[in-house]
């Protein structure tokens, strides 16, 4: 049975209020919501030099960290998630964190002009699982030349698969299923150690059915 090791998870930020249709038109933050956030989000790193987004980082009960990439578009990238059905819990996280920082624009406008300003709270809009990476190890070494030689004359007669393995760069066959194993674009690494990671996925359905075309393709006929 494989296991769930790594999520990415995407969503935008926009404003909570009446003028929901206008807020979906939204393309950015503004230069003072994405300011505060850079110089008063707790455990954040901006370095617009080297990279153009805000990295926030949370660390987990498990003692993992999940890092938040936080764009000025208002759109938020999650690296790290351990698992799908923790993408709200941390989304949530992050949320808190961000409205956090804003109370400090109130403060900066209240000193400058004397008067108030009423800032709307952030919400979660959009928010999906973008890719899923799973991990399982067969219990016997995989002869990955022989598979290699099968999947190049699967895919010469239109079989959809492709792969690449050149052990002296990298020592694991890249092997891209076809279609009908998960979706179009998931991607199994696969060791002569029996290790496999499969990745491109975005639903729990496809990781589940891209193992299960490996396992029925490796099991039978390519263990050494």
């Amino acid at each position: 049975m494989f296991s769930v090791v790594n999520c990415t998870v995407a969503f935008k930020i926009i404003n909570d209020d009446d003028n929901f249709q206008q807020q979906q038109q939204q393309t950015s933050l503004t230069d003072q919501q994405f300011l505060a956030i850079a110089q008063h989000g707790a455990n954040t790193e901006y370095c617009p030099s080297r990279f153009h987004a805000i990295i926030m980082r949370i660390r987990t009960r498990a003692g993992r960290t999940v890092a938040a990439l936080v764009f000025r578009s208002a759109r938020v990238v999650l690296t790290g998630v351990p698992h799908p059905d923790k993408a709200q819990t941390f989304a949530q996280r992050v949320l808190r964190r961000l409205q956090h920082t804003q109370q400090h624009i109130t403060t900066t406008t209240e000193h400058q002009h004397h008067h108030h300003h009423h800032h709307l709270p952030f919400v979660i809009y959009q928010l999906r699982v973008v890719n899923i990476v799973g991990v399982h190890t067969f219990g016997q070494r995989v002869s990955v030349e022989r598979l290699e030689a099968h999947i190049r004359a699967a895919a010469g007669g239109g079989g959809g698969s492709s792969c690449i393995y050149e052990p002296s760069m990298f020592p694991a066959l890249r092997w891209r299923l076809p279609r009908n194993s998960g979706g179009a674009t998931a991607t199994c690494l696969l060791y002569i150690s029996g290790k496999v990671v499969v990745t491109g996925v975005a639903t729990m359905c496809a990781l589940r059915a891209a193992f299960a075309f490996v396992q029925d393709t490796v099991v039978p006929n390519y263990f050494r």
